[in-house]
């Protein structure tokens, strides 16, 4: 939590980047610096780490040069599939559009996942857990907290239809070669101190 604050409201905790620290930008292709197995247990840490660039989303990037990151979550199991070193992962509003012939109106991210397709960069993978379900349906997501599980690479995309009949863009991800095994990173992190 080091250069996180939070705050207590009456509706909650709020959680804010402290302002008088330098933090590393994401907004870099490849690592980062970041080792593989790299733990975080809000979005908003690895914002401030520089894993991930966005404080919200699941999908960061630039709609000229590609994604810098994406986070992997148990929300769209009906869109996307992980499968570890292969990911079909789904657009941002995928699950809204009721088209059958005409996708939804692409957001900053959609149009990131397609440059990333184009220009072939990296893209780093977090996973994020947390829910008992999304473990069950998808084993490789950590118990909670958001891992960093490495690069990925845009190799195609496709248009599928949701529950809705809605036409959306699916993107084909595949991990790259020569990182430590993606099951090592799963048996490994977050440890029990995290």
């Amino acid at each position: 939590m080091y250069g996180i604050v939070t705050d207590r409201t009456g509706k909650g905790t709020v959680y804010r980047i402290r302002a008088d620290l330098p933090r590393k930008s994401p907004k870099v292709y490849g690592d980062n610096g970041i080792p593989l197995g790299s733990w975080y247990p809000f979005q908003i840490c690895a914002l401030f780490w520089g894993a991930h660039g966005a404080r919200m989303g699941g999908i960061a990037g630039s709609v000229a040069t590609g994604a810098w990151s994406i986070v992997v979550a148990g929300t769209y199991e009906d869109l996307d599939t992980d499968d570890g070193n292969t990911l079909y992962y789904s657009g941002s509003n995928s699950h809204d559009n009721t088209n059958p012939r005409q996708a939804a109106t692409p957001s900053q991210g959609t149009k990131a996942l397609h440059a990333s397709y184009r220009t072939r960069n990296p893209v780093r993978v977090l996973r994020s857990g947390g829910s008992f379900n999304s473990r069950h349906q998808n084993p490789h997501l950590p118990s909670c907290g958001l891992r960093y599980d490495g690069l990925y690479r845009v190799v195609g995309y496709r248009q599928r239809l949701n529950k809705k009949g809605g036409l959306y863009d699916q993107f084909k991800l595949e991990r790259l070669e020569g990182q430590t095994p993606l099951s090592e990173l799963e048996r490994n992190f977050p440890t029990t101190e995290q």
